[in-house]
């Protein structure tokens, strides 16, 4: 497979490593716990705890009118997944680094966009904090989409310049490859005309 053939492959592979992981995280919740129901998994630290979530990521938006969470949270996710889907179409024979992210953030939008079709709300369960002190609760897709846009800024700041220049560099190799197949084919397609001619 070419480099750049095997850089798409990691990016369609995340997406759907995160969704499966995702999707099965919360349906294993959802057999095993009643709702609002938190088991303590390390002392004053981290905890399982169960809720459904009509907002995004990390609950925001959760307590607006119903018309216009929905109206936002569609426009917001649709948007956001359209960008990202784009925005890597274009760049995609890029570092693994960067097809890595992309396949996060887009993996982890469409993990809380199939339960937001499919049941109105996200299912939340990770919850970490100190104490009385809590972050907010949440899941594996949201973990992904943050982790994800992580490490895309770390992409964007140190390492695009130097992919930017390997990727002209690929693209130049690949179209002189590309003009070299032709070029050969067309000799054959010529020889064998002629070979044809000689022969009647």
């Amino acid at each position: 497979m070419s480099g750049k053939g095997a850089k798409m492959k990691i990016f369609f592979i995340t997406i759907l490593v995160t969704v499966a992981v995702d999707q099965a995280s919360k349906y294993f919740i959802k057999m095993n716990m009643m709702l609002h129901q938190s088991v303590q998994i390390i002392e004053n630290f981290f905890y399982i705890t169960y809720i459904e979530n009509s907002g995004i990521a990390f609950g925001m938006f959760g307590h607006n009118d119903d018309d216009f969470r929905r109206w936002m949270l569609v426009g917001i996710i649709t948007a956001a997944m359209i960008v990202i889907a784009v925005y890597w179409r274009i760049y995609r024979n890029r570092s693994f680094v960067y097809n890595f992210s992309c396949g996060l953030i887009l993996g982890g939008a469409l993990g809380n966009y199939i339960d937001r079709l499919l049941r109105g709300s996200v299912t939340d369960f990770l919850e970490f904090g100190i104490y009385e002190y809590r972050f907010a609760i949440f899941n594996a897709a949201d973990a992904a989409v943050s982790v994800g846009v992580v490490l895309f800024v770390i992409y964007v700041l140190f390492m695009s310049d130097k992919y930017e220049k390997q990727s002209k560099t690929e693209s130049k190799a690949d179209a002189a490859a590309e003009s070299g197949i032709q070029s050969r084919t067309a000799e054959v397609s010529l020889g064998e005309k002629e070979g044809g001619g000689n022969v009647s």
